[in-house]
């Protein structure tokens, strides 16, 4: 596999090692994952910043066989966390490039359609008189489950545990209002948190579904769309790669930009982001309890509830959650609030 490395700021120590770290990287874990006969290419670019607290950025870009394009980025404080995590990122966008060429999600789908008409007959056995009380306070808890299933969403398919648009939140809420229907009653108490248990336990057989049809090949596929021509039609990456701006002063060069974003507000938006990257490197399990504690607010007893736990094993997943984001945010330089450090990060002005 080709490799082309470029460098802006970082010292001349270091790039031999980068250089050996994305060849092995590219042999054990990008090699391995295609075709025998399937030739790629590894763009990678490595900045070092000066003032920021993500120190070192890594931006890789891989392509592929018919022009199929994947790119991912990391940020950290130090070199070797960034090029793991960017690391981490395009080998599981690899793997989800590749479970959509094979039409995974088409299966799940058909799968869910037989869930969805089992539900259905057990539906029509029940009288409407029954029905309607419950329906009514299983939609008014709808949109704010929809709000947390689409958050975690989001947060597997950029792990890449999850790949295509399949399934949606909107899909986890139906199937879940429909199971709780033919239960015939809210087990917990509370609508919003039967909502979440239920589909939490559809996402999670999705989620082993995925893994187990992980390797299966459709025989049939469409031609996918030509990313990289996409990508570089959106950005002008050709016009700009070989264009070189005269070294003269213009007028605009002097005077102010009132479009320009504020100083502060790149800041607090770069440490946004860098504490939603380090809780996106959680474990699952973990990253739930986090989310659901200090997003939506939920005590440990809620919470058990929810994800089917022991209380007690609730509030060790929290504290372990906790202890490694107050760790990544302290390493970073950032100040944090040991009682809920992402809730406080999230919201931090800059000073």
């Amino acid at each position: 596999m080709r490799i082309a490395v470029t460098f802006e700021g970082v010292e001349t120590r270091a790039r031999q090692q980068v250089r050996e770290h994305l060849a092995r990287f590219a042999r054990e874990q990008i090699e391995s994952r295609l075709p025998a006969n399937a030739a790629g290419e590894l763009v990678a670019r490595v900045k070092r910043h000066e003032r920021a607290p993500t120190r070192y950025s890594v931006s890789l870009r891989l392509r592929l066989p018919r022009k199929h394009l994947v790119v991912a980025r990391g940020v950290a404080a130090e070199l070797e966390p960034a090029l793991h995590q960017a690391g981490d990122r395009l080998r599981a966008r690899l793997e989800q490039q590749l479970a959509r060429i094979r039409h995974q999600h088409e299966w799940r789908r058909r799968a869910r359609r037989a869930r969805l008409r089992e539900l259905k007959a057990t539906l029509s056995a029940v009288p409407e008189a029954e029905r309607k009380p419950l329906a009514e306070s299983l939609a008014a808890a709808a949109a704010r489950a929809e709000r947390t299933f689409a958050r975690e969403l989001a947060f597997l398919r950029e792990a890449g545990d999850l790949a295509g648009d399949y399934p949606s939140a909107r899909d986890l809420v139906d199937e879940a209002v429909a199971r709780v229907l033919a239960a015939g009653r809210v087990r917990s108490g509370d609508p919003y948190l039967e909502l979440l248990r239920e589909g939490f336990r559809i996402l999670d057989g999705e989620l082993a579904a995925s893994s187990r049809f992980g390797e299966m090949v459709s025989l049939e596929s469409r031609p996918e769309p030509d990313a990289e021509d996409e990508a570089e039609e959106m950005v002008q990456e050709e016009f700009w790669e070989f264009y070189q701006p005269d070294e003269a002063l213009h007028v605009e060069d002097i005077l102010p930009d009132e479009e320009a974003p504020d100083p502060e507000a790149v800041v607090e938006a770069g440490e946004r982001d860098f504490s939603l990257a380090m809780v996106a490197e959680l474990p699952r399990r973990w990253r739930r309890v986090l989310l659901l504690a200090e997003l939506d607010e939920l005590s440990t007893d809620q919470i058990a509830t929810v994800l089917e736990e022991e209380a007690e094993r609730v509030a060790v997943l929290l504290e372990r959650a906790r202890a490694y984001l107050h760790e990544r945010l302290a390493e970073a330089g950032l100040a944090v609030v040991a009682e809920r450090p992402l809730a406080a990060a999230l919201s931090r002005r800059p000073s």
